[in-house]
């Protein structure tokens, strides 16, 4: 069954986020390590804004068949999905447009290959699809071009990657987020997977710094503790915690190998006012 037939039998519920203007400003890119550099668009460490509400309201439009995993990407007034995994867990490789003023639903066409659980983003006009995979991972970058209906692979990632995510921030690519927390500023505390680096960068994508830390093998979305010293969990087997300053200089690192603290793929650490961790 082709993904357009199987879009005729079924329908998926779509929840729109309504986010407050603190959190404007922010869409989605991908791309390698970034260089350390100096200087600041917003004072660090000045008082945090006001807190901003999240509401989440539907949107009253319906896809035509159950979709889940796929990748959307906001694109004018439209949201492309593609791939996925069907109501059959088979994974898809169409490519769609939903008008966000109508709920309208036009296939554009398919990715040369299918994939789910990849991350995709605008660049130059293109959807591109980062990673995902069927059965198993891909290093694939995919390019879609919107007129022509057509897609072609242009290029590879370092290793093979699924459930991962892309982010650009103004006109600077950030390499395979694997996790961006908010900082006072506006600032986003950004993971890396390609080269395993913790980055603090601005809202016009200025990198304040970029650190890669021992021990730290696929490094999961860090955290700022309340002494201004950051922390960040190592997704892996064992797993590991580590606390570091703005330097790099690990000040605590705490990766159990075998008996009741061994973690397996820890994916989040955050420091409690108590000084216990989460």
């Amino acid at each position: 069954m082709d993904q357009m037939t199987a879009l005729a039998k079924g329908c998926a519920l779509i929840v729109v986020a309504v986010l407050g203007a603190a959190c404007s400003g922010w869409a989605a890119q991908a791309v390698g390590s970034p260089a350390p550099s100096t200087g600041s668009d917003a004072a660090v460490g000045t008082p945090s804004p006001a807190a901003t509400m999240l509401s989440l309201r539907s949107a009253g439009y319906r896809l035509t068949a159950p979709l889940q995993r796929s990748v959307a990407v906001a694109a004018g007034g439209s949201v492309l999905i593609a791939g996925g995994l069907d109501a059959s867990d088979t994974t898809v490789g169409g490519v769609f447009s939903m008008d966000t003023s109508t709920g309208r639903l036009t296939s554009l066409g398919s990715l040369p290959q299918a994939v789910h659980d990849a991350a995709g983003a605008m660049i130059g006009g293109r959807l591109v699809v980062f990673g995902g995979g069927s059965s198993t991972g891909t290093d694939l970058v995919q390019s879609f071009d919107l007129g022509k209906g057509t897609g072609r692979v242009v290029g590879h990632l370092p290793v093979p990657l699924s459930d991962l995510v892309a982010a650009s921030i103004g006109s600077t690519t950030v390499g395979y987020p694997n996790g961006d927390t908010p900082l006072p500023g506006g600032h986003l505390l950004i993971s890396e997977l390609n080269g395993g680096w913790v980055d603090e960068v601005t809202p016009k994508g200025r990198v304040l710094w970029a650190r890669q830390l021992p021990g730290l093998v696929e490094p999961s979305d860090p955290q700022l503790s309340a002494d201004g010293t950051y922390m960040v969990a190592s997704y892996a087997h064992p797993g590991a915690v580590i606390r570091f300053d703005r330097s790099g200089k690990v000040l605590w690192y705490d990766h159990p190998t075998s008996g009741r603290g061994e973690r397996d793929h820890p994916s989040l650490a955050v420091p409690l006012l108590n000084g216990l961790v989460a």
